[in-house]
């Protein structure tokens, strides 16, 4: 279905922040805080941002809590919501937003939409046109999967009702998914999906992670995951650091008795052990952790959340060297927007931060000088 063309406003000259004098650590400069928010022309102010992700063209994409998702390609802010598509966006209400190349995957509640960002043009499935078996869409991943001459470009989808797999063969879809019945899967409610580099599948689930390898599934609990012991409560995950890593955070506050988060477990492929980082043991800002990605060079970032007021929330980054993570957080004195942060995307020159309450914040690491003393 296609879809009216939205307007699109010029973004003024985002806010700069002072910049702290705290000393640069493991190479890091004090970096460039830029920040999105009400002043700012088509951005979606007044909303929660719930994913972020960027693109083949280093666009930006943030889906939000009511707002629809919006689109920066560094000098416009475009906004997409039910209203401006014609119903071609399912929800304004978005779960998780993902690119693959000019593909645009949003997740909802209410089913998943598809861009086209070349074309304009809008797909939309849900359990009533589709095999997608629940309409309440988490997370979305991509891999290359079949052998020659029969590969295909799938999508994976983190559902309430199992994880789901769709391609296209010609012009029809086809679909499979996993659930306790038939797999391995731990439990059926999936929260998050990742695909490594080797092709090993991260699942994260209510009731533990998976990994598949190839037909292999493995279940991993607190019971059997010594070092880490928390893994039950892990609810995002990310994939592919600098060593091949695999990190998990927890988040408790959308439990029915909520509380606070347990920090991260990091998985070493290399050696199968498991290690916990939380913020009486490490420098990890706060134990909630809301979001978590990886940049170009391999540093790991986290977005977490106070769940008390008084805790300091923001934002932490794992630069691992040896065999341990060198850690420097950053607050809002130093130029984040809002201490509760629900979201991270990588740039090339950029991570970018949604927030809870604030809109959104921009960081570009190396702005200034690189610190080789």
């Amino acid at each position: 279905t296609g879809s009216p063309t939205p307007t699109r406003t010029p973004t003024p000259t985002a806010t700069a922040t002072p910049q702290p004098t705290v000393a640069p650590t493991c190479g890091l400069t004090l970096g460039r805080w830029l920040n999105y928010g009400s002043g700012t022309p088509a951005f979606p102010a007044g909303y929660s941002i719930t994913s972020a992700a960027v693109d083949g063209q280093e666009r930006l994409w943030v889906g939000t809590s009511g707002g629809g998702i919006a689109t920066y390609d560094g000098f416009f802010w475009t906004r997409h919501t039910v209203a401006s598509t014609a119903g071609a966006l399912v929800s304004d209400h978005i779960n998780v937003v993902a690119a693959d190349g000019g593909e645009i995957w949003v997740g909802t509640g209410s089913g998943v939409s598809r861009l086209d960002s070349t074309t304009g043009s809008w797909t939309t499935y849900t359990i009533a046109n589709s095999g997608l078996p629940h309409n309440t869409v988490r997370a979305i991943a991509f891999a290359d999967t079949g052998s020659p001459p029969n590969t295909h470009r799938s999508q994976f989808f983190a559902t309430a009702n199992g994880l789901a797999q769709h391609f296209k063969s010609g012009a029809s879809d086809v679909w499979s998914v996993a659930t306790t019945a038939n797999s391995g899967l731990a439990d059926n409610s999936v929260l998050d999906v990742a695909i490594t580099k080797t092709n090993n599948y991260w699942i994260v689930t209510g009731g533990g992670v998976n990994r598949l390898v190839g037909n292999t599934w493995t279940t991993f609990t607190d019971g059997n995951t010594p070092g880490c012991g928390v893994i039950e409560s892990a609810t995002h995950l990310a994939a592919d650091d600098s060593g091949g890593r695999v990190w998990f955070g927890t988040d408790r506050t959308g439990t029915i008795d909520p509380q606070p988060g347990l920090g991260a477990c990091m998985f070493n492929t290399a050696s199968g052990s498991w290690r916990r980082f939380h913020a009486a043991n490490s420098g990890l800002i706060d134990d909630t952790v809301k979001d978590l990605a990886v940049d170009s060079e391999g540093r790991v970032w986290f977005g977490t959340t106070p769940f008390y007021p008084s805790s300091p929330g923001g934002v932490s980054v794992c630069t691992w060297m040896g065999n341990d993570c060198y850690w420097r957080s950053y607050k809002t004195a130093d130029g984040l927007a809002s201490k509760k942060v629900s979201a991270v995307a990588v740039s090339l020159e950029r991570l970018w931060f949604g927030t809870e309450d604030a809109g959104l914040s921009s960081f570009a690491p190396n702005w200034g000088f690189f610190d080789t003393d």
